[in-house]
């Protein structure tokens, strides 16, 4: 099962960030899980060279505890929000 994780800073601060604990509706194909999420954003996968990140973002992988295997970034409003995907 895949499960989406929200990634935030961490509170030690330092440019690091953590990844939240999967708290949410697995779902058995990753493409289904990111046709909702496309359905209401627009997502940018760090490290896919195809993307262009949205203004704010930046390339935090590396920097988060518990580090998803894929990792987002997408525009809300005037905020950057970060968010993962992981398997289990």
């Amino acid at each position: 099962m895949f499960y989406e994780v929200s990634i935030q800073a961490a509170p030690g601060g330092f440019g690091e960030y953590q990844c939240q604990p999967i708290n949410g509706e697995g779902w058995v194909d990753v493409s289904e899980l990111l046709a909702e999420i496309s359905a209401q954003y627009e997502y940018f996968e760090l490290g896919n060279l195809d993307d262009e990140l949205p203004e704010g973002a930046e390339d935090i992988r590396g920097r988060i505890h518990n580090e998803p295997e894929r990792v987002f970034a997408m525009r809300c409003d005037e905020t950057v929000v970060y968010f993962g995907i992981t398997r289990q």
